[in-house]
């Protein structure tokens, strides 16, 4: 799955932020600017799945 993919798995899980000790209020924030396509950068998604018990299981590939 892509990280896009797996953050929407982990932010639709009810109380996702609190094994994570992310304050509810950040979490919404973050869930609702996230749904409404507003910026969530990579590096803050990779940070939050990580703590989540998430890993990167390919390393990305670029070409041109």
């Amino acid at each position: 799955m892509t990280i896009r993919e797996a953050f929407t798995d982990l932010i639709n899980q009810r109380g996702w932020y609190v094994k994570l000790e992310i304050p509810e209020g950040t979490a919404n924030s973050t869930k609702k600017r996230f749904l409404e396509g507003k910026p969530v950068t990579e590096d803050k998604m990779k940070e939050i799945l990580q703590r989540a018990g998430y890993r990167i299981k390919q390393v990305e590939l670029w070409e041109k």
